[in-house]
């Protein structure tokens, strides 16, 4: 009991102890912030802190074009135009009008070789009967360019003088060859020839 009542007055004299002490700690304190040795402390601010939400770039729409819109027919590539070639002169024998069959861009038409093309023997017979006309052919050409065939467009209006005329081309008549993309291929003309009295043999 006796060691109980010492126990409890030696603990509230440590208390008494440290209350002075800190009582002295605090009046010394005052006195050098009166004396402007130690800093007045601040008080404590809190700090807040306010969420700002993102924001999404404005979008500006794309404006179409200004001005006038122009639209363009695109050729039809199953139909390729076939533009006429014209060789020599068509008021005389041997004229030429080469078709050729494929695109105009890699088609090199066939071209008379002048020298065969002379003009056939008059028929006997038509020349008897004082018979004059010009006979339109139809030729088709190999990739030799020899004239592998000929008909009648438009005749002379006589027989004999288609006959020998048709005759006469393929016997002799020769062309430098058609060619596409530097190739030799077969290909079609035209062709005149023209019978005239004055120009046969007397």
């Amino acid at each position: 009991m006796q060691a109980t009542i010492y126990q409890a007055a030696r603990e509230r004299r440590f208390v008494i102890v440290a209350l002075v002490g800190a009582l002295h700690i605090a009046a010394i304190y005052t006195i050098l912030v009166a004396l402007d040795i130690v800093p007045t402390p601040l008080p404590i601010t809190p700090v807040s802190f306010r969420y700002i939400p993102a924001t999404q770039p404005k979008t500006t729409s794309q404006l179409p074009p200004t001005g006038p819109v122009v639209f363009t027919r695109p050729s039809d590539p199953a139909t390729p135009l076939k533009p006429d070639f014209q060789i020599g002169s068509d008021q005389g024998p041997g004229a030429i009008t080469n078709l050729p069959p494929g695109p105009a861009d890699s088609f090199v038409p066939a071209s008379a070789l002048a020298g065969t093309h002379s003009i056939p023997d008059y028929p006997v017979l038509d020349r008897r009967l004082n018979h004059e006309g010009t006979v339109h052919l139809a030729l088709s050409i190999d990739a030799q360019g020899a004239v592998t065939g000929a008909s009648v467009d438009q005749s002379s209006g006589y027989d004999g003088l288609d006959a020998a005329a048709i005759a006469w081309v393929k016997a002799h008549w020769r062309y430098k060859p058609a060619s596409r993309g530097g190739a030799p291929v077969p290909a079609t003309a035209k062709a005149s020839v023209v019978f005239r009295l004055t120009q046969a043999p007397g």
